[in-house]
């Protein structure tokens, strides 16, 4: 998480905490290897728990934010076993999106990931002007780096800064 943050500077962080995580889905995903393995605090820093898709390689990602953000980089690990993500998809805003809306609509931006991509902590840029006003973000997941049978992400972090830096703890109740 600071390797994480500390990287990007002091205007972008983590933006774990405005991650509306109970709202969150992936569609093909794993019983045994949910999505909240590699998005919440603390499971997705144990190399052990991770994302698995279910029936094929393919996973479709629904991150929801408690308010909007301005999306800086995207850092994605993975297992060194061919099951990384080759590319991940990404979709601003977008509702109701399943697999073949994901194939045949417009994205913002396509991640392409290495093999050193996936196995560092090190964020990967996206086109910051695509992302300035971001309620949700969608990630489609086509394949994997090796053609295995499925895909697998051990840690998914999104880089940014909410638009209005709202601090909800420090508000006061009136009346």
């Amino acid at each position: 998480n600071e390797m994480a943050a500390g990287a990007v500077g002091s205007k972008f962080k983590d933006l774990l905490e405005e991650i509306d995580v109970s709202s969150s889905e992936c569609l093909n995903q794993s019983t045994d290897h949910p999505l909240s393995h590699c998005l919440e605090n603390g499971l997705r820093d144990d190399e052990a728990v991770f994302l698995e898709s279910d029936c094929d390689e393919e996973l479709l990602i629904t991150i929801p934010f408690h308010q909007p953000v301005r999306i800086q980089s995207i850092c994605c690990r993975a297992p060194d076993d061919g099951r990384a993500p080759s590319s991940l998809k990404l979709f601003v805003n977008a509702v109701n999106l399943d697999f073949d809306s994901a194939r045949d609509t417009p994205e913002a931006q396509t991640l392409e990931l290495s093999e050193e991509d996936v196995s560092s902590t090190k964020p990967k840029d996206v086109m910051f002007v695509r992302f300035q006003n971001v309620s949700s973000l969608t990630i489609f997941i086509a394949g994997n780096q090796d053609g295995q049978e499925t895909t697998a992400i051990t840690r998914l972090a999104i880089i940014g800064e909410p638009i209005h830096k709202t601090n909800m703890s420090e508000l006061k109740k009136v009346g």
